[in-house]
């Protein structure tokens, strides 16, 4: 499995209801090196967060040594369908602080203010 993989497998164990297949390829990102990888945490933590699994979705998020728009925009969407406002708004303004992310085309999420 590679950083390229990783994320089709998610979706597909994700589509098909499967947690525990989801749990094992995430566990197998860090047997292969890729933990790291953006792609991987984002498709990670969306995974995670399709199944409500708020927790382990927040971890791999505080895990990733950089946050892409991809990442930050996971975490929103997922925190918005499973209609957790208050974690939503904890995730959104740090984003908002940071000039980097400041940029309205940059959120593609749902409007939650």
């Amino acid at each position: 499995m590679d950083k390229y993989t990783f994320p089709c497998v998610v979706t597909t164990f994700s589509g098909c209801g499967d947690v525990v297949g989801l749990k094992i390829a995430h566990g197998l990102v860090f047997k292969f090196g890729i933990d790291h990888d953006l792609s991987v945490g984002s498709a990670a933590a969306h995974g995670y967060l399709k199944f409500g699994l708020m927790t382990d979705a927040q971890r791999v998020f505080d895990e990733m040594s950089g946050r892409d728009t991809v990442l930050w925009n996971t975490m929103i969407n997922g925190y918005a369908d499973i209609a957790d406002e208050n974690r939503e708004s904890e995730i959104l303004w740090p984003i908002a602080l940071e000039q980097s992310y400041t940029n309205e085309d940059n959120f593609k999420g749902k409007c939650i203010m």
